[in-house]
């Protein structure tokens, strides 16, 4: 095994009736960290362990809902667009058929008048057909205005809707982020400062301990000491 020389293999307990567990790679990695500790895995504390799975969540739930949000913008832009260009172009092409018919009927007109008003009914069909070119020429430049403006502002409105939101989850999930981490923080301050405080309370007790163990074999010593000597003087 890597790490691990063959001679400390040999020298870790065996029994014939674990003799299968010496088939799973695991036994021999259990048995090798009791002999090499560097082998052995470090350590997470459960809080950590916690905080870091909140954190990898929160981090992944961000990502997809700015992805989603990004998806939904640039199909939402393209609709719009394509809305456009097919609205643009049917109002032209419908404008441009209603003035080809009207100048088409006002010239039909015209050549059905009399030989005798001939010059008049002219000049008449051919400012009737100039002002209904125009006034069609006019009212589908004003349709596709309208139209042009109407899908800007829907585009522009859905934009700010959707940037509002992403803007308000990516606070929301930033903050569930920061709440986590002080959490986390005042836990570990917290166990860090209960632990400080039980092992400078167990060192005080030890102390005062050896100090009253220290008096006591003293004092008993000065007693016997004394209670000696005062026997011996007696005697």
């Amino acid at each position: 095994m890597p790490g691990c020389p063959l001679s400390e293999l040999s020298r870790m307990p065996f029994s014939p009736s674990g003799i299968n567990q010496w088939n799973s790679p695991s036994a021999f990695k259990v048995l090798a960290c009791r002999k090499n500790e560097k082998l052995c895995p470090v350590q997470i504390p459960q809080a950590l362990k916690v905080a870091l799975e909140v954190i990898v969540v929160v981090v992944v739930v961000v990502v997809v809902v700015v992805v989603v949000v990004v998806v939904v913008v640039v199909v939402v832009v393209v609709v719009f667009v394509v809305v456009v260009i097919v609205v643009v172009v049917v109002v032209v092409v419908v404008g441009y058929s209603s003035s080809s018919s009207s100048s088409g009927s006002s010239s039909k007109s015209s050549s059905c008048s009399s030989s005798s008003n001939s010059s008049s009914s002219g000049s008449s069909s051919s400012s009737n057909s100039s002002n209904s070119g125009s006034s069609s020429s006019s009212s589908l430049v004003e349709v596709v205005v309208v139209v042009v403006v109407v899908v800007v502002v829907v585009v522009v409105v859905v934009v700010v809707v959707v940037v509002v939101v992403v803007v308000a989850v990516a606070v929301v999930e930033a903050a569930v982020v920061v709440v986590v981490l002080v959490v986390v923080v005042v836990v570990v301050v917290l166990v860090v400062v209960v632990v400080v405080v039980v092992v400078v309370v167990v060192v005080i007790v030890v102390v005062v301990v050896v100090v009253v163990i220290i008096v006591v074999v003293v004092v008993a010593v000065v007693v016997i000491v004394v209670t000696v000597v005062a026997v011996a003087v007696v005697a």
